[in-house]
């Protein structure tokens, strides 16, 4: 970039182009906030129910073998120790598999519609697979990053989080591995602070908006945010340079 962009980039350029981009696709917008909804519930309830079903045999063969008198502490760990590994894998695959897929899917959704197509219902399937790698990895890098950073008295994770605002977009629009979209979502907040008080002012008031709107709020809140944040970083790293680059780093 030759010049810094400013907040005022944000508010004259990026604003009507997204407004834009949501008012074509009011239909597709709603139903893939829907489906971003139901599927993060479809995961949350995986995470609690699939121990339970994990459990369940073995607290019915405890109760068999031992009536009513307690059982053994080692009978016991064997049924809990693998319950609580059926969590964690759940856990973990909703934090850092399906979840960060969707949102690289999203990404490339609205990339797509901000160049003239068309935003569809399967927008947070519609692409799972591609630069799923690079996307999973900078994702687990932003969480371990961020819990790191809210340990040490909170503000430095939220700074992480607020100066990382670019590196998902990175890797999942552009290809960009974790060290590599890091670099160009931090060095580019640096260099353009007023542009990123602008990205996060405007996903303060789309959250704020989605907040007022019941049950499906908080997802379409969610995918509207992740629009926002795919239009600001395509004004600040166009396709073709982006993809050169990737290419570059490849």
């Amino acid at each position: 970039m030759d010049q810094p962009l400013s907040f005022q980039t944000a508010l004259d350029e990026v604003v009507p182009r997204f407004v834009a981009v949501l008012t074509q696709n009011v239909v597709g917008l709603c139903l893939a906030a829907v489906a971003w909804f139901g599927l993060v519930i479809a995961g949350v309830l995986a995470v609690l129910i699939v121990p339970f079903f994990v459990a369940g045999p073995g607290f019915g063969i405890l109760v068999m073998v031992y009536g009513e008198a307690e059982p053994p502490s080692w009978a016991l760990l064997a049924v809990i120790l693998p319950s609580m590994l059926a969590y964690l894998v759940c856990f973990g695959g909703l934090l850092l598999g399906l979840t960060p897929a969707m949102q690289g899917s999203l990404y490339r959704a609205f990339d797509g519609a901000l160049a003239g197509g068309a935003l569809s219902a399967g927008a947070p399937l519609s692409s799972l697979r591609l630069h799923l790698r690079p996307v999973v990895l900078t994702n687990a890098t932003l969480v371990c990053g961020a819990l790191l950073g809210f340990l040490l008295l909170v503000i430095p994770g939220l700074l992480f989080s607020l100066l990382t605002l670019f590196a998902l977009p990175a890797a999942a629009l552009d290809g960009l591995g974790p060290t590599a979209a890091l670099s160009r979502a931090v060095g580019h907040a640096r260099a353009n602070p007023g542009y990123h008080a602008g990205i996060i002012l405007g996903a303060f008031l789309i959250s704020m908006l989605g907040s007022a709107i019941p049950v499906l709020g908080s997802g379409l809140a969610t995918v509207v945010s992740m629009g926002w944040i795919c239009a600001c970083y395509r004004r600040a790293f166009p396709a073709d340079a982006g993809a050169t680059e990737a290419a570059g780093l490849a």
